[in-house]
């Protein structure tokens, strides 16, 4: 026999509408298992589960905001250091004759960009 559908007071349409219904299926072991706990715990099982989730959700957050600044910084080291391999200007000490590296905007950087202006440096592809 159908049920007959009753009508819904103002309040519960309210009440339903800020708490929506969730529902899923358990294997009957599992189910078990949710009462066991639930009832250890002294909690009811929404209170229970939406403990869950909601723990749930920060966790994922947080892995996804370590995760990404994690990658972040790895691919920014690792761009800065490929850059720097390949863009850095260094000469060799006259005493030691380790790599010295210019700095930008030094006297050193400042020294190099008049010697090759006063020497006529030029794109080789300048006609």
């Amino acid at each position: 026999m159908a049920r007959k559908k009753t009508k819904l007071y103002p309040t519960q349409i309210r009440y339903l509408e800020k708490n929506p219904i969730v529902s899923f299926h358990l294997k009957k072991e599992d189910k078990e298992k949710l009462k066991e706990i639930v009832s250890q715990s002294g909690k009811t099982v929404s209170q229970f589960v939406r403990e869950c989730i909601t723990k749930n959700i920060e966790n994922e957050s947080k892995s996804y905001d370590t995760g990404y600044e994690v990658g972040y910084d790895e691919g920014h080291k690792e761009g800065f250091e490929k850059g720097t391999a390949d863009w850095q200007i260094y000469y060799f000490c006259a005493k030691c004759n380790q790599k010295m590296y210019i700095q930008p905007n030094t006297d050193v950087h400042i020294y190099v960009i008049q010697c090759m202006k006063n020497d006529r440096w030029e794109h080789e592809t300048c006609p």
